[in-house]
């Protein structure tokens, strides 16, 4: 996937990678049923298709990350009668 993101100028964090890797998946699927001299027309194609799997950029935290701490021992839950 790293070369997609090469050809398609883009980081490679902004690739999809489901959608991509089942491309890539059901490429070498067929590609024994195929005679070799159409596996490079298959992967240009494929190549043209990776415009599809661009990802759109993260979007900025409104708040920063925080780590929420544990609860105290003293504060046990209440026993529950029966």
């Amino acid at each position: 996937m790293c070369l997609m993101a090469q050809h398609l100028k883009v980081p490679p964090v902004r690739i999809g990678f489901h959608v991509a890797s089942i491309a890539i998946i059901e490429l070498l699927r067929f590609a024994p049923l195929e005679p070799a001299a159409t596996l490079p027309k298959r992967l240009s194609l494929l190549y043209e298709q990776a415009r599809i799997f661009i990802l759109p950029p993260r979007r900025t935290r409104s708040r920063p990350r925080v780590v929420k701490h544990k609860a105290s021992k003293h504060q046990r839950k209440m026993p529950v009668s029966a």
